[in-house]
């Protein structure tokens, strides 16, 4: 039994390529489209991309590198995404550095020493 096909196929060798073809060229346009990214967005699409809400993007529009389109009161802010990208790496938590092993040596907690009871004082009688 042949797994390959052959001009006996229904599709025929003609058809296979071509169809290989198309899927190739859709592939090829879809990672285009997808690495290609807009260079500046508004504060929804940024939004968009972090996946977070817009008040907070408009929060943090310093840290993220908004610009403001206009001088009035509330201006609306463009934001650069590679920008973007790279303040929420430099946000990001760095690992700790293991800690060094202690040259003293550690001391275990004991249990306070017991309190000894001391002895009352007898009470003298008073001389009258």
């Amino acid at each position: 039994m042949n797994a390959l096909p052959t001009t006996d196929s229904p599709l025929g060798d003609t058809s296979i390529a071509a169809l290989l073809e198309q899927f190739r060229d859709q592939l090829v346009a879809e990672l285009r489209a997808e690495n290609q990214r807009p260079a500046w967005t508004d504060a929804a699409g940024v939004a968009r991309h972090l996946d977070c809400d817009v008040e907070w993007v408009l929060d943090n529009k310093q840290m993220l590198g908004g610009v403001p389109m206009g001088d009035g009161p509330k201006p609306r802010y463009r934001f650069e995404i590679a920008a973007v990208d790279e303040a929420m790496r430099a946000r990001r938590p760095q690992p700790k550095a293991p800690r060094k092993a202690s040259s003293r040596r550690r001391t275990t907690k004991s249990q306070p020493a017991p309190r000894t009871i001391r002895p009352a004082r007898a009470v003298l009688p008073i001389a009258a």
